[in-house]
């Protein structure tokens, strides 16, 4: 089983194009073809201190180059960056991984959200078959 924890990336160039579709964004360093796809929940519920698995529906992910995304609060007033978590205030943390052997996405939160719209974009090669 391969894990990975997200912890950001950087979008590159002065346009890009962000897609629930799986798109090819570039080359890897390893020659491998880079690929990108955004999750997006609408108004999503999180039970605090549960793992939420969401399905990424991929398939042959081999590295997870970068994965980073946003959720706001009920209102839509708010957004957060993901992951997050609050040095002053550890118990109010939101974290995000992959979980290539099962192409789901894991969200765990130390707080209850309700009605929470989130996007995730992940960036990542494939393995061949």
């Amino acid at each position: 089983m391969a894990w990975y924890e997200c912890i950001g990336g950087s979008g590159g160039g002065s346009s890009h194009n962000y897609s629930t579709d799986e798109q090819i964004v570039g080359t890897w360093i390893d020659g491998k073809t880079l690929y990108e796809k955004t999750k997006y929940l609408s108004n999503y519920a999180i039970t605090a201190n549960t793992s939420q698995n969401i399905p990424l529906s991929i398939g042959n992910i081999e590295k997870v180059v970068s994965c980073n995304g946003s959720m706001s609060n009920s209102t839509k007033t708010t957004w957060r960056a993901l992951p997050f978590y609050d040095v002053g205030a550890p118990t109010d943390s939101t974290f995000i991984w992959i979980d290539t052997s099962k192409d789901n996405l894991i969200l765990r939160s130390n707080s209850n959200w309700t009605s929470s719209d989130i996007l995730i974009t992940v960036r990542y090669t494939k393995s061949s078959l």
